[in-house]
């Protein structure tokens, strides 16, 4: 099925009916055409597997990056990079990366919600999973519910379900 309407769409691309085109020329073209598709499908997948691997391979540097920017200047949007990838990352994050998320929680929790603010709504709701995980790890770190229950509050934009 793929196959008819990827040569539907090379027949119409090139502007040509059918009947006036000799059947070794459609599928010469469609020959042509498929390798193309097929060398754009390979590429992109190394790219994406490219990127992935520089998303959890490289976000620990990018937090201490992070935390050292946050350090130096009050910027929401210099975070908001930083979180838009931290919401790519699939499956649980690292130890490291969880105790460098709670540390610039702790920090610079008011920067962090307003940097919320600013990402997609799909973003935020994948971010919500890294939020929690921190709450989790502050638990176990000593009693403090004080503290997390007001950073919750400040974190709303980040963790909020809507």
């Amino acid at each position: 099925m793929k196959s008819f309407i990827f040569f539907l769409v090379v027949v119409f691309s090139l502007n040509v009916n059918a009947h006036t085109m000799s059947e070794d020329k459609i599928v010469d073209t469609y020959s042509e055409m498929e390798k193309q598709y097929k060398n754009f499908l390979r590429d992109t997948l190394s790219n994406r597997r490219q990127f992935e691997s520089f998303v959890e391979g490289e976000f620990e540097p990018a937090v201490k990056a992070m935390k050292e920017d946050l350090d130096k200047k009050t910027c929401e949007k210099c975070i908001s990079p930083y979180l838009r990838s931290l919401s790519l990352l699939e499956g649980s994050a690292s130890e490291s990366l969880t105790y460098g998320l709670m540390d610039i929680v702790r920090r610079h929790s008011d920067k962090v919600a307003k940097a919320c603010k600013t990402l997609k709504v799909r973003d935020v709701k994948k971010l919500r999973i890294r939020f929690f995980t921190v709450f989790d790890y502050m638990k176990e770190e000593k009693n403090n519910s004080n503290e997390i229950a007001s950073l919750k509050e400040i974190l709303q934009p980040c963790i909020n379900e809507n």
